[in-house]
């Protein structure tokens, strides 16, 4: 990542200029213990510049992350959504085979029942003409 996504610190920037001031100072005075108060301050600063430098990676990280986190929760909805919408095609699909299925099985149901009326009537005139034969049948036997 481009370490211009993070803006600069303005307190940390402020805070080196103060210590090389110090530095500066303690320098020009002559202290007795100035080299020693140096390498200190030196050491102050490059602690602050390692930390602001920590600082700036972890947040563009940080940033990275979250736009990684958004674009998953963008697949996460608009997953769900597709999932919804084909849960509902499939019961749409399902509900209209099964409408198709059970008006066919009536038809079905229908043509049996008329069948079976038909058979009965056939039957019954069968039965009939079989009274009626059995009636000339005995009615010629006796003659």
């Amino acid at each position: 990542m481009a370490s211009c996504m993070v803006p600069e610190f303005p307190a940390v920037l402020v805070a080196l200029e103060h210590l090389k001031e110090l530095d500066r100072q303690l320098r020009e005075d002559g202290v007795p213990f100035s080299a020693e108060g140096s390498v200190h301050l030196t050491a102050l600063a490059a602690a602050i510049s390692e930390l602001e430098a920590t600082r700036r990676v972890a947040r563009e990280h940080l940033e990275v992350e979250t736009i990684e986190n958004s674009k998953l929760r963008h697949q996460v909805k608009t997953m769900s959504d597709r999932m919804s919408e084909n849960i509902l095609a499939d019961r749409a699909a399902a509900r209209a085979s099964n409408a198709e299925q059970i008006e066919q099985l009536r038809r079905d149901l229908s043509l049996s029942s008329q069948i079976q009326e038909e058979s009965k009537e056939k039957l019954h005139e069968l039965l009939g003409q079989n009274k009626c034969f059995q009636g000339e049948t005995v009615g010629g036997l006796g003659a």
